[in-house]
Parts: structure tokens; C-alpha cells; sequence
């Protein structure tokens, strides 16, 4: 079954919720890296900074005034240092639910509280952290860019809440629904706040018991359904837990759609896969480019028990996303080679089309038509048929300037008929 007459209508799903989630992941890896900076200061006692290192790591039991957060926050804003917001993480680590809480309520009282959103934003987090409920109750009382904040928080946060909490989570939501608080929609018809809330508890779920996701989804309206079981690498799914995933998108999801969300999915785990063994590739990069290393790729269906025809539809609409990547992808014929492996081994009735299909998107990167027709043949020569040779030679229309090459390619063509199909498409 072909698909991808149905990407256009929802692309912008997906590159909005993988715009909101690149940032919310973004966050959380500084976070993370952060925290694995403080821990390697701590198993260090000695040596030059070591006072420096201690006074970071060690609990003072005294979270400081608002002021000098504020102060130490424009440290973080001005120099960007690292030892700094370690700093500035560590005073907040230590403040109590109460002192979260009475902070966020003197910056609301601010008159130029805009001044402050930084520094909100990290306090709500830690909030997020410390009491979900305090965080759930003043989101819902939050209004404009301060819910946007709130709401990348919370759903970061949720990632690792406890069930007790996520069940909290979800009666909450369920009550802010029914009280008609979330009724209010954008252009195209949604509240993007209930579709993100409802995606990141759905999630959040899922890692910690899929039992509970499923009896969400149960519930939801079908179009809801689909907002929550699109996953990125911002919200990642545990390995245990990803076969009950694909079980949930195939349960609850029509089947038309089935192969696009399981190939965002296993695209993001991926490309990140990917992105982390190369220094400096950014995920969002990852993302956009074509990886040389398609392993992680096919150790995610293997782990969701892909059939056949998943493992084909997935491979076309992981490649048809990078197509239509932004930035527009780049890709070396040596990435070509193992993509054509790839897909081969994975997307076997597939696999000529799509090879095609990225050797013309070469031709945008600047290759001539000789270059990718001499790929062509050669993956047509060592397959022992001209299957590729004719998808490549019908998939687009060739210039006007290459025509008489063309021709000569054709006529390496061996079927008689596949010839003369390609043959009257160069007259």
C-alpha cells in the first residue's frame, strides 16, 4: 500500500510538534548535562577549583533570596557559563515547595514581570518537579506566552513522575476539559494546549505503564488520539516500552496513518541514535539529514515486531520525511549506497522507487544527471535486473539536455516492454 498521498495534510502536525519538541528536549539535555557536570565535580575532592566545585554540589540548606537568584541568572544570561547555571541549578534544587511557590508568586506581582520569564521558567520547572499538583493548579490559572512555558514544562516534567502522579495528572485534565477550560481553539480547529498536555501525559504513560495509556486512548475522541501517540525524541520511549507502543498506534490509530506515526517515531530514535555519534551534530540536523548508519533504524523495528509490510511502509515514509525535510537534506553517494541496502533488505518491492527517488534529489544538491544515472546502473548491474534502472528513468522527467543520455540508458533496459515505456516518456 502506497501512503504518502497522505503526508501533505499532516505535515504541519509534524513539523510543529517537532518544533515544540526539539525545544523541550533542548532543555532537558542542557539539564542533563548540567547534572553529569555537578556529578563529575563531586567525584573529583581534590585538586585546583576544588572549593569552588564543593560549594556547588553541597547543599546549603538556604535557597537565597529572590534577588540573588536574580542575580545569578543574569550571570547565566550575560557569561552563558556553565559553572554558572550550575549554580544557579543548585539554589533552586534546594528550595522547598513553599519557597517555589512564594517566589513565583513575587514575580507575578512584578510590575515588569516580563523581566523575569528566565528565571520563572526554571522556578516552574523545578516546581513541575517538586509538586505537580501546585504546578497543574497554576498553569491552569496561567494565560498567553506564560502558558506556552508552562506547558513545556509540565510535559517534560511528566516524563518522570510517578504513576500516583500521572494518575493525579489525568483527573486534573479530565476535570479542566469538563469545566470547558480548554475549549477555546486556534485557526485550524485545535487548543494546542489540550492536544500537548494530552500528548505528554499519554506518553508519559506509556513509559510508565502502557495499562494506563490504553485505557486513556480508549476514552479520547479519534482525533485527539492521534495528536497523543505522535512521539519525538523530546519525550523518548523506553526500549521495554516501545512494543506496547506500536501496539497502541496500531490499536488505536486507522491504518492509513499507522505507518507514519511508527516512522516518525522510529526516525527520531534514529536519527538521535545517530546524531550522538557524531561530536556536534545537532538532533535537529540529524533529523533533517540522511544517516549513515541505518542499524538503530532496524533495531527499532525489530524491537516493535514490524511485519513486513510495516518495515516497507515505514522505510518509504522515513525517507519521504527526509525529502521533505527542512533544511532541505543533504546526502552523499556513499549515504545512497547504504540507504539502497537498507531499503533493500527492509522495503524489497520498495526499494528501487525510493533509490530513485533520492538520486533525483541529488541532482538539487548540485550532482549532474551522469552522476546519479552512473548509480543507477551500477545498483541495476549488481541486482541482476533493470527494475532500478527503469524506476529511475520513469520516476522524473528528465531535462531537456540530458534527453539523448537517456535514451542510450533505456537501451539497457532488457524487458522489451519496461523499454518501450520508458523509450515513449523520452520522445
Amino acid at each position: 500500500m502506497n501512503i504518502t498521498w497522505i503526508l501533505p495534510p499532516i505535515l504541519a502536525l509534524v513539523v510543529v510538534a517537532g518544533w515544540s519538541g526539539s525545544n523541550r528536549y533542548s532543555t532537558y539535555r542542557l539539564d542533563k548535562s548540567s547534572e553529569a557536570l555537578q556529578a563529575r565535580l563531586s567525584t573529583h575532592p581534590s585538586g585546583p577549583g576544588t572549593d569552588a566545585a564543593a560549594s556547588m554540589t553541597k547543599s546549603s540548606g538556604q535557597p537565597g533570596s529572590l534577588k540573588k537568584l536574580a542575580t545569578l541568572m543574569a550571570e547565566v544570561q550575560r557569561t552563558g557559563s556553565k559553572l554558572a547555571m550550575m549554580r544557579l541549578d543548585q539554589r533552586i534544587r534546594g528550595m522547598t515547595r513553599d519557597e517555589l511557590v512564594s517566589a513565583l508568586d513575587e514575580i507575578d506581582g512584578a510590575a515588569t514581570s516580563n523581566q523575569w520569564s528566565g528565571l520563572k521558567e526554571k522556578l516552574f520547572q523545578q516546581l513541575c518537579k517538586k509538586d505537580p499538583k501546585s504546578a497543574l493548579d497554576r498553569f491552569a490559572n496561567s494565560s498567553g506566552s506564560d502558558s506556552r512555558m508552562k506547558i513545556e514544562a509540565l510535559t517534560a516534567a511528566m516524563r518522570g513522575w510517578p504513576q500516583k502522579d500521572l494518575a493525579m495528572a489525568e483527573n486534573w485534565l479530565t476535570e479542566q476539559i469538563a469545566a470547558g477550560k480548554l475549549d477555546s481553539a486556534t485557526y485550524d480547529g485545535e487548543n494546542h494546549s489540550l492536544v500537548e498536555l494530552e500528548n505528554g501525559l499519554v506518553v508519559a504513560q506509556i513509559c510508565a505503564d502502557p495499562t494506563s495509556a490504553t485505557a486513556r486512548l480508549s476514552v479520547l475522541p479519534k482525533k485527539r488520539r492521534m495528536n497523543c501517540l505522535f512521539t519525538y525524541g523530546d519525550t523518548p520511549i523506553p526500549e521495554k516500552n516501545q512494543l506496547a507502543y506500536a501496539n497502541l498506534v496500531r490499536n488505536f490509530l486507522p491504518e492509513e496513518y499507522r505507518a507514519l506515526v511508527i516512522a516518525c517515531f522510529a526516525d527520531h530514535l534514529g536519527s538521535e541514535a545517530v546524531s550522538n555519534r557524531v561530536l556536534g551534530k545537532s538532533p535537529f540536523l540529524a533529523w533533517s539529514d540522511f544517516p549513515s548508519d541505518y542499524k538503530p533504524f532496524t533495531e527499532c523495528f525489530d524491537r516493535i515486531e514490524a511485519t513486513p509490510t510495516e518495515r516497507a511502509d515505514c522505510v518509504e515514509q522515513a525517507i519521504s520525511l527526509k525529502l521533505n525535510g527542512v533544511p532541505a537534506p543533504r546526502v552523499s553517494f556513499e549515504e545512497i549506497d547504504v540507504l539502497h541496502a537498507w531499503a533493500t533488505e527492509q522495503a524489497p518491492n520498495k526499494a528501487d522507487n525510493l533509490t530513485s527517488q533520492v538520486l533525483w534529489h541529488k541532482t538539487k544538491r548540485g550532482a549532474s544527471f551522469s552522476e546519479v544515472a552512473e548509480q543507477a546502473v551500477r545498483y541495476s548491474n549488481e541486482s541482476g535486473n533493470d527494475g532500478l534502472l527503469f524506476e529511475f528513468l520513469t520516476t522524473k522527467k528528465v531535462p531537456a539536455g540530458d534527453m539523448a543520455e537517456a535514451r542510450l540508458l533505456a537501451e539497457k533496459i532488457i524487458d522489451p516492454a519496461r523499454r518501450q515505456i520508458v523509450l515513449d516518456r523520452l520522445k
